[in-house]
């Protein structure tokens, strides 16, 4: 230096000189590359835990722009420096990095009185900016410093730092420093934990060798990316030689990181702090009043402000005040010590935690600290405290139900029969009827019939959830509901108000269910409203749910699609909110809302609502009507899409799936979809001996009331199936059977829908039968419907035959009240049924004299006779022919005709 100096013997050279022993980790390109880009802005900040290698990226960076030449600075606070002490040792920092700062004179051993601090770091910039070159000042240990006047005058330097030094502070939380203005202004830049700790990429690079996707991920999840922990990784790993049982073996009794545990973190602390993390330790997050109960003690919130110097280990939870957690690494080495010191203490805490979390309202952590105290007895009387599966599921949904059920073993199950019971319902909503109903039988066997519960057990409770489970199961079987499976057994002695409420609402879901099915609407909504007023009532979300699925398939039925769509849109907008995870609820709801497309003609969106739908439905909950709409939507989707055969296969599919389930009802609705199918496909004699082989009623001599447990949606189907086949052989007189019996049924108990299909298949049966005026009102009637609801899938469906009747309609709209609307939409559906190059099925194109061989063939006539019908020659007709063949694939006159049936080209 230019001038000489003899500098205070206190001055430490250890403060001023990066550590030597610093955690080297591999080089951060990516915090290099910013750091290095930093030099031009006023500050850098580094600000994270303990061991996230602050000191080391400082380091690093350090040695890279002394490599160029740099001026660096290095300066480690300390909790003692007084600002004395803090200003010389910013000139001696200084000094070394080759600026002469004897000038300011703070390097000498002063004995005449306190310094002038904001003076003295004036002097201090003065030198600094004598210098073109960039300088950097590099403090380690910020949050350190606690010393008032220390921090004003860094402050101070800060705000008055030349153009031409860049100043980097590493600290765990801010000394107090005012840095909120050079962040407005652009002139700070924040590095935090995020950007220190090591992403997945960094994790398998730093290792050095290939891992796994499983390996990576549980190490990211272990460590959370903690350099010093993946440094304890690493070097275990290379004594085991495994990274992944190294992985799991780090914190073990045998763990070589034990050693780093208990040496650095553990045997520093005092005797009552050892105490109190391996105690807290049970716990996922440190709640001072929570830890207080489970603890017995008073100091909790103490405990943890006693313990700050492990920042980084104990970690504040920004979302949740006063709430703290351990690093799980740190978490795992307490609790295995505390089970391997005291393991009497140890269950006992986690006995105190199940008890105390749960008052707090948290089941689920509750019942995994009962787990793990090893105390089923506990764990099965939380579950029951909890209301049990009936109410859980009511209450909070499949998703939570399941949960719980998780941490259930079997021999829990054997000690609480209801705990069986709440199996049972998790069965059901999966789809699992066969194991659900083996179980229930299992617990009737084991509570004699339910009337003896386990000792200290509520029988009064335990016949509840037998309603429920047992009701459940009829429905979802397909089975009728009546009076007498919702009736209680027994008089119950005492029941809360709040369970109260939920058995109410049960019993209205099913009585809604029920009148919904025989169509009785209006009782149904009744009901259904009532029971979403119990749910809502006793705060259940989820319960309510289900209602307006119910709701919403009557506004089907009823026609009224916009107020159908505005219940499953609140359903899905619910699901979205609070059960994002209930693959159930979305699976019903997309089949509902494919429904309602249908019917209304919409099919772009069938295909992703019904993907996979027999292996989504077959492994999910499900009852008469979900299955009902499934088959129905899906197999005429897939017609539309693929032809004949590959929906006879989806629907054998459903057909298998009833009988392994024994589910009522399905057998005959799914027979009659099939008769439906073949028909449209132009195959009558295997839609009439699939009839007369399947469990299908004959309608012209069967009664056939709602109020003898049919269905509306099996009513439906079937009149529709036995119309179109006896259409289709041509037999009139049984034809009109079927609609003088329906017609009535449907129009009494308002069946919009059945009535539309109704109506359409007797305007073409009278048509067919020449009957042309018969024919005229009843699609009229369709028309005056679909005009009103939308619903214009049964004009599409059979194109071809109802675009003449409805010219027939247009021609004689004289006779139509109402005419200048109706006549309007009867001509605009005219069109669109013209205009529309067969969207069920895209790939068929044909030209008109195409259409017209097509037409003859269909009829079995031979190229001559097809030639003098349409007054070409021979060879014509072969032409036409060959291009059949080739847009149809087919080979044959058969192949090709049959083709074109499926495509709707012809009857």
């Amino acid at each position: 230096m230019a001038d000489h100096i003899t500098l205070a013997p206190w001055l430490i050279k250890a403060k001023v000189t990066p550590p030597k022993h610093f955690l080297a980790l591999m080089d951060r390109e990516a915090v290099m590359a910013r750091l290095m880009s930093n030099v031009e802005k006023r500050v850098t900040v580094l600000e994270a835990p303990g061991g996230f290698g602050k000191s080391t990226v400082l380091a690093m960076w350090r040695q890279r722009l002394i490599a160029q030449q740099k001026r660096v600075a290095w300066l480690s606070l300390d909790g003692e420096d007084t600002v004395d002490i803090l200003l010389a040792h910013l000139a001696y920092a200084f000094h070394l990095a080759g600026i002469n700062m004897t000038h300011t004179r703070l390097m000498e051993d002063h004995t005449d009185g306190p310094q002038q601090s904001l003076l003295d770091v004036n002097r201090i910039v003065h030198e600094i900016e004598k210098l073109r070159d960039s300088v950097v000042l590099m403090l380690d240990d910020g949050e350190r410093l606690n010393d008032e006047a220390s921090v004003e005058a860094l402050d101070h330097l800060i705000r008055q730092a030349p153009e031409n030094l860049h100043i980097a502070l590493a600290y765990r939380r801010n000394p107090g420093l005012g840095l909120s203005r050079l962040s407005v202004q652009g002139m700070l830049d924040h590095i935090q934990v995020e950007h220190l700790r090591f992403n997945r990429n960094e994790i398998s690079a730093y290792f050095g060798k290939e891992l796994t996707d499983q390996e990576t991920q549980t190490i990211g999840a272990r460590t959370e990316g903690w350099p010093v922990a993946l440094q304890l990784i690493r070097s275990a790993s290379r004594e085991q030689g495994n990274i992944f049982d190294t992985l799991h073996e780090l914190t073990d009794r045998d763990g070589l990181g034990l050693n780093y545990f208990e040496e650095q973190i553990f045997h520093r602390l005092s005797q009552a702090d050892q105490k109190f993390l391996m105690e807290v330790s049970v716990l996922e997050w440190i709640e001072p009043d929570i830890a207080d109960a489970v603890l017995h003690c008073q100091d909790s919130r103490e405990g943890v402000r006693q313990l700050t110097h492990l920042e980084g280990l104990i970690l504040s939870l920004d979302d949740r005040v006063d709430t703290y957690r351990l690093h799980p690494l740190l978490r795992e080495y307490l609790q295995s010590a505390s089970k391997r010191r005291d393991p009497d203490q140890y269950r006992l805490l986690h006995q105190r935690a199940a008890l105390v979390l749960f008052q707090h309202g948290r089941l689920l952590v509750a019942l995994r600290h009962a787990k793990k105290a090893g105390d089923r007895q506990l764990l099965g009387e939380l579950v029951e405290s909890a209301g049990g599966g009936a109410r859980l599921w009511l209450m909070e949904g499949l998703t939570r139900l399941t949960a719980v059920d998780r941490l259930i073993d079997d021999a829990t199950l054997n000690m609480f029969p209801r705990l069986a019971l709440a199996r049972c319902i998790t069965f059901i909503k999966q789809g699992c009827l066969k194991e659900a109903q083996h179980l229930f039988e299992c617990v009737h066997e084991q509570t004699l019939n339910f009337t003896k519960d386990r000792a200290g057990g509520d029988l009064d409770a335990l016949d509840q959830d037998r309603i429920f489970v047992d009701s459940m199961l009829t429905v979802y079987r397909c089975q009728p509901i009546t009076d007498a499976l919702l009736e209680p057994r027994r008089t119950p002695v005492e029941m809360s108000a709040h369970h109260q409420l939920l058995v109410l609402g049960h019993r209205n879901n099913f009585i809604c269910v029920a009148h919904h099915q025989s169509a009785r609407f209006d009782e149904s909504i009744k009901a259904g409203r009532q029971a979403q007023n119990n749910l809502r009532e006793a705060g259940s979300v989820y319960g309510p749910l289900f209602i307006d699925f119910h709701l919403g398939s009557i506004c089907v039925a009823r026609g009224e699609p916009e107020q159908a769509n505005k219940y499953f849109m609140s359903v899905r907008e619910t699901c979205r909110q609070k059960f994002p995870q209930d693959a159930g609820l979305k699976l019903i709801s997309d089949i509902l809302i494919a429904e309602l497309d249908l019917e209304q003609n919409r099919l772009s969106a069938l295909p992703r609502r019904l993907s996979n739908i027999n292996a989504r439905l077959h492994s999910s909950e499900a009852w008469f009507d979900i299955y009902a709409a499934a088959y129905a939507t899906a197999s005429e989707k897939i017609y539309l899409k693929s032809g004949i055969e590959e929906a006879l296969e989806f629907l054998n599919e459903a057909r298998r799936h009833a009988e392994r389930l024994a589910l009522a009802r399905i057998d005959g609705f799914v027979t009659s979809l099939e008769v439906t199918l073949l028909c449209l496909s132009g195959e009558g004699e295997k839609a009439l001996r699939k009839m007369r082989g399947g469990s299908f009623p004959n309608l012209t001599d069967a009664p056939l009331s709602f109020d003898d447990g049919w269905t509306w949606r099996e009513a439906e189907a079937w009149a529709c199936a036995s119309l179109r086949l006896y259409r289709y052989h041509k037999d009139w007189e049984k034809a009109r059977g079927v609609i003088a019996k329906m017609e009535p049924l449907f129009e009494e108990r308002d069946v919009v829908r059945s009535l539309m299909c109704l109506w359409v298949g007797a305007a073409l049966t009278e048509w067919a039968s020449d009957e042309m005026t018969h024919a005229g009102n009843y699609l009229l009637r369709a028309l005056k419907a679909a005009a009103a609801n939308g619903y214009e899938r049964v004009f599409f469906r059979d194109r071809r035959e109802v675009e003449p009747i409805l010219e027939f309609v247009v021609d004689e709209f004289d006779r139509i009240e109402e005419k200048e609307e109706l006549v309007s939409y009867a001509r605009d559906l005219l069109a669109r049924l013209q205009q529309q190059k067969v969207s069920d099925s895209p790939s068929l194109t044909f030209s008109p004299r195409e259409l017209e061989v097509l037409r003859e063939l269909n009829k079995g006539l031979q190229d001559k006779v097809i030639a003098r019908r349409l007054g070409v020659t021979e060879h014509a007709v072969r032409y036409h022919l060959r291009n059949i063949y080739a847009k149809t694939h087919s080979n044959s006159r058969l192949q090709a005709v049959r083709k074109a049936r499926q495509g709707g080209f012809v009857l």
